[in-house]
Order: C-alpha cells, then structure tokens, then sequence
C-alpha cells in the first residue's frame, strides 16, 4: 500500500473525511466526520521524502500592510510551540500552522501509523485555536501589543 493510501486509512480510522486533490499529487483537504472545520485544513503526502504535513490556514490572506504585524504575534505564538509551527508568506499573505512527521526508513503499520499522526492533527488544531483571533485581529488592524 502507497504511503498516501496509508495516511488516508489512517486518517478516515480517525474520524476524517478525506477528499484528494487531484491538482497537487499528494494533497487533501480534511473535514472532521462530525461536520465543517472551522478553517481549511489540509495535509500534504511526499511519498518520495516519506513525510507527512498538517496545515491549518488562516482563511482570508493578510493585507500587505499587516503582514509585518501579523509575522510579530507568529513569532510569539512559535516560542511556545513544541510541536509544529506557524507561517506566513509575506509574498501573498498566507499564514498557516504546519506540523509534520518525516518517516525516514521506518515500515509502520497502520495502528502505528495512526498513532503518529493523532497527535499531529491534535496539536495543529490546537495550535490554530488558540490563536486565530489574535492573528485575525492583527490583520484586521489591531497592534500586536494591544492583544490580551
């Protein structure tokens, strides 16, 4: 079975609903089984490099004017994370929180493989939930020091 086909498994095991993008080898877009997402998420499978990522993204661009403002309350939510990070793209305004797994050379099973990549959703979601409003205030004009 191909590393997608795995993941796929592994994630609908799960309780996802997965729809593959067929415009980007590899990618998908993740619906929880109990209804809509509060943000797009979506994973990306490199079956060449055997890694797997999780991405939450920030639904609306950043205007140009708040990207530098929005790149400060990132900073500030990465120094906390362990798992995972956020990002933005200063070119177009895209922030997202990316968490990954690299497999190397290791075989898994898919009990193991699922247990793997639990946590990743887990700690991405989370990671977005907490701060989403504070990235969508800053982006809306709030100064970072303003937030609570």
């Amino acid at each position: 079975m191909s590393l997608l086909d795995q993941v796929v498994t592994a994630l609908t095991g799960l309780g996802w609903q997965v729809e593959l993008d067929d415009e980007h080898p590899g990618g998908m877009l993740l619906e929880p089984a109990e209804g809509e997402a509060p943000w797009p998420f979506v994973a990306q499978v490199d079956a060449e490099e055997r890694q797997v990522a999780f991405y939450s993204l920030l639904p609306d661009e950043v205007p140009e004017q708040r990207r530098t403002a929005v790149a400060d309350v990132l900073t500030d939510a990465n120094y906390a994370l362990m798992v995972g990070s956020f990002e933005i793209d200063l070119a177009d305004g895209d922030v997202r929180v990316r968490t990954s797994l690299d497999l190397g050379e290791a075989e898994l099973g898919a009990t193991q493989l699922a247990a793997l990549l639990a946590p990743l959703v887990r700690h991405n979601l989370t990671a977005m939930d907490a701060w989403v409003e504070a990235i969508q205030a800053v982006a809306d004009g709030a100064e970072p020091g303003e937030l609570s």
